[in-house]
């Protein structure tokens, strides 16, 4: 059956769409800008790329986000800078002839957009910015309580709600890849088989991770340094690139509390949430719809030829965030607190929901016995002994299928093993939060519990041999439950 979308539901009037604003001087301390001309030659390439079916179905869903938080000032907007963009924006100025319209509370998209970037296929990236947009118009405050000050990358460990936030964002890229054939096109013939060495750029490799290890759940594991000598390189450099390293250890998985401050892990969870068809096909109520709207539905109106599967799963996203936004504060951990807040909304979901979280993180939030066995597969596997895989995968399974069952039945926490962040700032190490921007560089802080060898050396009195002891110790007890805990092991001389 045909799905019939009845747009009056969603936004005010059938013909209202999104408006392209380019970039003029800023007003007050405000971006500012006008409409652009819809007669120009990049006003029509736009809005073709916007009239994609994906495309049109997420500025759809940001108007749902927007209704359910009665953030209704201004229309959607994308935002076209002349020299920066690829943000999530709020507040702007537009001139529209002699007057200002001033829209302090709108969340919008900020790209850097022209005829020629437009035809490479570089408008994929708007869903991704406006998945950012979504989720601050349902919680405004969220990532202002992430610490890390590490560049933001798939392949890095930075903090909870930074891994949580751009995880969300990064997993669009894979759907936009999925669902339109434009930027899948340009995708592969950028990075298909052949010698380019643009490819090696940092941002090259992330935007390649982001398409095929979210795919694979490539970024459970830990990461090595490539085979160069570092010593010859400051200990911030070494930090940065064991960082962004693209080279991972099979055999070594990330613990708990790495695996939720990881991005590439969390954009990982939400692509298979939010593709998993039995959770996508599994309809809200209809009041559940009823948040989402500018007029109530009727009940002769059919929910599902109003909102699509996918909407549907998005949909649910919107309500967990919802519940979700008083949690929020320094010490919650966004990931566990969306998980228990979908399995008790959204009953139905409850062991799907679990299935995917444990399959994706190896359920090392509360236990380290399945990823243990994950380890020894994964070396087993390389060296291709055919016995002792199999044996080892029937344990694999069995161990899988009880611990579902205890987290089912609520008889294990899924944040047994998972620890509140404990920073530390550095007083000697500055680390940049834009890789290539010298100006950008700030005081590494140091997250005791998904810290890295190199990143404790960073903190005074801690050598290369202490390091390795700290985070034996903190892998044994699965973290540190204090700073106190942490100087304790620190200043014990027996122990080191």
């Amino acid at each position: 059956m045909k799905r019939v979308v009845i747009m009056d539901y969603v936004f005010k009037n059938s013909d209202e769409k999104i408006k392209i604003i380019t970039e003029l001087e800023n007003y007050n301390g405000m971006l500012c800008g006008e409409y652009l001309d819809e007669n120009c030659e990049l006003y029509k390439k736009i809005m073709k790329e916007l009239s994609y079916d994906f495309n049109k179905t997420c500025i759809r869903l940001n108007k749902c986000s927007r209704n359910l938080s009665n953030n209704l000032e201004g229309t959607d907007l994308l935002f076209i800078s002349k020299n920066i963009g690829g943000f999530n924006r709020k507040g702007i100025v537009i001139k529209e002839n002699d007057e200002k319209l001033i829209y302090k509370n709108l969340n919008f998209v900020d790209l850097v957009l022209d005829e020629e970037n437009i035809e490479k296929g570089e408008m994929n990236i708007f869903t991704h910015e406006l998945g950012h947009v979504m989720m601050t118009n349902i919680m405004p405050e969220f990532i202002k309580y992430s610490k890390s000050t590490k560049q933001h990358c798939s392949m890095g460990i930075t903090d909870y709600y930074n891994a949580f936030f751009e995880g969300f964002g990064e997993h669009f890229e894979r759907l936009t890849f999925d669902c339109i054939n434009k930027y899948r096109d340009c995708f592969n013939e950028r990075y298909k088989y052949k010698f380019d060495p643009i490819k090696l750029w940092h941002c090259d490799i992330d935007a390649n991770f982001r398409i095929n290890k979210v795919l694979e759940n490539g970024y459970i594991y830990k990461k090595i340094l490539p085979s160069v000598s570092v010593d010859t390189m400051n200990l911030s450099d070494i930090i940065m690139l064991e960082h962004t390293s693209c080279i991972y250890d099979k055999t070594k998985v990330l613990n708990g509390n790495e695996m939720l401050s990881s991005e590439g892990v969390m954009a990982t969870l939400f692509y298979r949430i939010n593709t998993n068809d039995e959770i996508k096909n599994n309809y809200m109520k209809r009041e559940d719809f009823n948040k989402f709207v500018l007029n109530e539905i009727p009940n002769s109106e059919d929910i599902k030829n109003i909102f699509s599967p996918f909407e549907n799963v998005m949909l649910k996203n919107f309500l967990v965030w919802n519940l979700m936004k008083d949690k929020i504060n320094e010490g919650s951990v966004p990931a566990i607190d969306y998980i228990t807040l979908w399995c008790e909304y959204f009953e139905d979901d409850k062991e799907e929901i679990l299935k995917i979280f444990i399959a994706t993180t190896l359920g090392t939030t509360f236990t380290n016995d399945l990823k243990e066995i994950y380890e020894e597969l994964s070396l087993i596997g390389m060296v291709g002994n055919v016995e002792k895989f199999i044996t080892k995968l029937e344990e694999y399974k069995e161990l899988y299928s009880h611990i579902l069952k205890l987290v089912k039945d609520d008889k294990l926490s899924l944040s047994k093993n998972i620890y509140k962040e404990i920073w530390i700032k550095s007083d000697s190490v500055v680390v940049p939060s834009v890789l290539w921007d010298e100006n950008s560089k700030k005081p590494l802080m140091i997250n005791i519990n998904t810290a890295s060898i190199y990143d404790l050396l960073a903190i005074n009195n801690i050598d290369f041999k202490k390091a390795e002891k700290i985070i034996k110790i903190r892998d044994n007890r699965n973290g540190f439950g204090s700073l106190d805990e942490f100087y304790q092991i620190l200043y014990n001389d027996c122990l080191f």
